[in-house]
């Protein structure tokens, strides 16, 4: 039953969600440009992040429901994805300070 639903769902919300992946995928292109080919990674967290923020606050304005409603509806997505761009920063710190790698191009963070 749980997947039905989850399906459902996707079907419904998948060109929200698109519209959200690309915005955060150009967002972080444009705020800090291409200086390695790296910047062009096409899976980033950010753009997951802004694909939950945009699709899910698209999906409920198309339901013309109030402002009020869609931001509430829309909240729990925004908390995750600020937990979770705090965490991929804070990994990021780690790993760069640990091995000298930056994975700044896979989580899509400006510098």
């Amino acid at each position: 039953m749980q997947k039905e639903k989850l399906i459902n769902v996707v079907k419904e919300r998948w060109k929200y969600y698109l519209i959200g992946y690309i915005v955060g995928y150009i967002f972080p292109l444009i705020y800090s440009g291409v200086p390695d080919i790296r910047y062009l990674f096409p899976i980033k967290i950010m753009s997951f992040v802004f694909a939950l923020w945009i699709g899910t606050s698209l999906y409920y304005a198309s339901l013309k429901l109030p402002v009020f409603v869609t931001a509430s509806r829309s909240m729990k997505y925004i908390i995750a994805g600020v937990i979770l761009i705090i965490i991929a920063y804070l990994l990021k710190e780690v790993i760069y300070e640990t091995s000298g790698f930056d994975i700044t191009p896979f989580i899509g963070i400006p510098e």
